[in-house]
């Protein structure tokens, strides 16, 4: 009987922790490698959609923040006819400890009335999710008074229903792009400064550009050489004496002519002429 009573105490314990650790539903659209603000244009209108990043570094899509699951379920329903087949219900905690102080600037009933261009002057935005109610707070701050500093600034651009609060911390939504459905600003480019135009020359003549390039130009001296004379006092060193001496060369003799005997009759020719006659070479006439 005893230990009857024990197991019904512990499932009663278990099972109220259960129940405290969810504090709400959720619906859960789906999980995108990168998530893009158009891809939600339609499913912003049933509510508040923010992202967490899964374990898996994939962006999980959820859409509002309800106390039951009938509620959940309806916004589901709603998800899967706009074609988000993977929409489900899941439950919800806020995990996060402790508490934060806020400003919060405005409540909305629904996504459609909310100006989120007017409301970023206050600086950065957060929501607060309660029962379909969407509160859009700005900051979070590190203690009461901080908040309390900044709340006149906050009202003198036109919230003037502004008021500080301590909210729980896991309760602060960020506000995003895929909240808003507005583009994150582009990084500014910084541009280089283009040239100063060049105004043409009435005469058609162009005058070349004057710059300062700061190399030294050397001035090339045209003049003669100039060999240094000597003084008055200054006295001309003497040759050296002491050079070889140079060698005489005699011109060359004139080969002797050899002795031609004239009265020789040579026959050379003839014969020369006789072998060309023999082999038809030469014709005689």
């Amino acid at each position: 009987m005893n230990n009857h009573r024990l197991l019904l105490l512990f499932f009663a314990v278990f099972f109220a922790t259960l129940l405290s650790a969810q504090d709400y539903y959720t619906a859960f659209v789906g999980s995108f490698v990168n998530a893009r603000p158009q891809e939600f244009n339609a499913a912003r209108d049933l509510g508040f959609i923010y992202t967490q990043t899964n374990a898996d570094q994939l962006e999980d899509v959820f859409l509002g923040q309800y106390p039951t699951q009938a509620k959940a379920e309806g916004i589901v329903q709603s998800l899967k006819n706009l074609g988000f087949s993977n929409a489900q219900v899941v439950s919800g905690y806020y995990g996060e400890p402790g508490e934060v102080a806020v400003i919060q600037i405005a409540t909305h009933y629904t996504t459609k009335s909310i100006n989120w261009e007017n409301l970023s002057q206050a600086g950065s935005l957060n929501v607060l999710l309660a029962d379909g109610n969407i509160k859009v707070l700005t900051g979070t701050f590190p203690s009461l008074e901080t908040a309390k500093a900044e709340l006149p600034r906050v009202r003198s651009l036109g919230f003037s229903d502004a008021f500080v609060k301590m909210v729980k911390r896991g309760q602060v939504l960020p506000v995003t792009s895929i909240a808003t459905g507005i583009k994150e600003a582009l990084i500014p480019l910084e541009l280089t400064e283009s040239p100063p135009p060049v105004t043409p020359n009435p005469t058609g003549t162009v005058s070349p550009e004057e710059t300062n390039t700061g190399i030294q130009t050397e001035t090339v001296d045209t003049r003669s050489p100039y060999v240094p004379r000597p003084t008055n006092n200054e006295t001309v060193p003497a040759p050296p004496t002491n050079l070889p001496a140079v060698q005489t060369v005699s011109a060359p003799t004139t080969p002797e002519i050899p002795a031609i005997r004239a009265n020789v009759k040579r026959t050379s020719v003839t014969d020369l002429q006789r072998v060309l006659q023999a082999e038809g070479y030469y014709n005689r006439t």
